[in-house]
């Protein structure tokens, strides 16, 4: 059970307490009170919408788009990699 028993929208969230939200990639955002960290939470943390406005959301999303794209250009790489060594196989005398 969450400190704030709230219905947590973001996709990042991980953890909470009294003054703190934990998101993935270990980022952790301190509040210097309960009523900031309240505020907050309820702005984007808890919010329907409201958490692709969190720097630290748009940061993590920032960074899976860019990996899972680089991870998309890599697999396409091997794969015509893979299809040029095959061709020059054919190519090949066999003996």
């Amino acid at each position: 059970m969450d400190y704030w028993h709230k219905a947590w929208q973001c996709p990042f969230f991980v953890w909470d307490d009294v003054c703190r939200v934990c998101c993935e990639g270990k980022c952790v955002i301190n509040f210097p009170d309960r009523t900031e960290a309240k505020k907050y939470i309820e702005l984007y943390c808890a919010s329907d919408g409201g958490w692709k406005n969190c720097s630290a959301a748009r940061m993590l999303l920032s960074y899976y788009e860019r990996t899972q794209e680089e991870e998309r250009r890599s697999r396409a790489l091997r794969s015509r990699e893979r299809a040029l060594v095959r061709a020059e196989k054919r190519k090949s005398p066999q003996k």
